[in-house]
């Protein structure tokens, strides 16, 4: 029985895609995240930069970052984005030892 082959590119593209959302959101509707001054001048480059290190400590339920959601509808991705982050660590490390025990199942069956 060949084992089957997981294609992890549509989960990794997934990922990226949610990373990228909180970046996104801000483009399409400036002043929905306030950045404390320590940020430094409010300049494009920093503010994506740093939205992408508060999407990654928001889907990481880390949580430690200076950045906060104001406009509802950025609360709203915010949060959602901390269930999606729960639910992705749940399903990688599924679908990780789901792939690692068919190629052992495909080993034990050659023998």
């Amino acid at each position: 029985m060949p084992a089957k082959e997981i294609n992890f590119l549509p989960l990794l593209l997934t990922l990226i895609s949610v990373y990228l959302l909180i970046p996104f959101i801000e483009h399409i509707a400036p002043g929905a995240f306030y950045f404390p001054e320590s940020l430094g001048e409010r300049q494009s480059l920093v503010d994506h930069f740093s939205l992408v290190c508060f999407s990654i400590s928001t889907i990481t339920t880390l949580g430690n970052h200076p950045i906060v959601p104001i406009l509802p509808f950025a609360q709203a991705v915010v949060g959602l984005e901390q269930i999606t982050g729960v639910f992705y660590l749940g399903v990688l490390i599924t679908r990780l030892v789901a792939g690692i025990s068919l190629v052992y199942e495909d080993k034990l069956y050659r023998k």
